[in-house]
């Protein structure tokens, strides 16, 4: 195989470079199994889409889970970053950020809204990986508390901010919190910590 990246243990078979073909009746399952020319086109149309409008690109790898994907998402277009929705996908992105030029593996939302456990998990990986900016996502005045605790319980008031994107509601009622003054005063609270620096906003369109 060209390579192999494990989540939670589990090998991601990316393609075959051996003289001998690999068929589906060839894997044992559960198997991972992509089209690559179909993926590839797909990285490049959305490359293309957003050179056209001047957009920045941050892909989500929770569907594939490879580093090898990440790479494809990463080969065109501005990708200033990824998101990943568990905690196992943002070690597996902090540990190649090196291997792969840090750019855009440097850069990583947690996109899930945090939570006390998976707070320590990313401070944990953010002292490990001292290059990689790890941003957690809020939705809840609760959260502010819940980081405010942290940084107290564990003196850790010297430690940077934790970076946050804030998650908005702006109509898709998915999740978020709403564009109301629920919203202003969870902004206000988020700009007012000194142990938060708003990074942004994310919502699903």
């Amino acid at each position: 195989t060209k390579g192999l990246s494990r989540v939670r243990g589990r090998p991601s078979l990316w393609m075959s470079t051996s003289s001998t073909r690999t068929t589906i009746g060839d894997l044992s399952t559960p198997a991972f199994v992509i089209n690559h020319h179909a993926f590839v086109k797909n990285c490049a149309a959305i490359a293309e889409i957003s050179k056209i409008h001047n957009l920045k690109l941050r892909p989500h790898i929770k569907t594939h889970k490879t580093i090898q994907g990440a790479v494809l998402q990463a080969s065109g277009g501005d990708v200033t970053g990824f998101v990943a929705s568990t905690i196992p996908e943002v070690e597996l992105l902090a540990q190649h950020h090196h291997a792969h030029g840090d750019r855009p593996f440097h850069d990583i939302l947690y996109g899930v809204p945090i939570s006390q456990k998976k707070l320590e998990m990313i401070l944990s990986i953010r002292r490990q990986y001292p290059g990689v900016t790890t941003h957690i996502m809020v939705d809840n005045p609760l959260q502010c508390d819940m980081i405010e605790s942290s940084y107290c319980l564990d003196n850790n008031e010297e430690e940077e901010p934790v970076s946050v994107f804030i998650k908005l509601d702006t109509g898709y009622h998915r999740a978020g919190i709403t564009c109301d003054w629920h919203g202003v005063d969870l902004v206000q609270r988020l700009i007012n910590s000194k142990h938060v620096k708003l990074h942004g906003v994310y919502s699903h369109w």
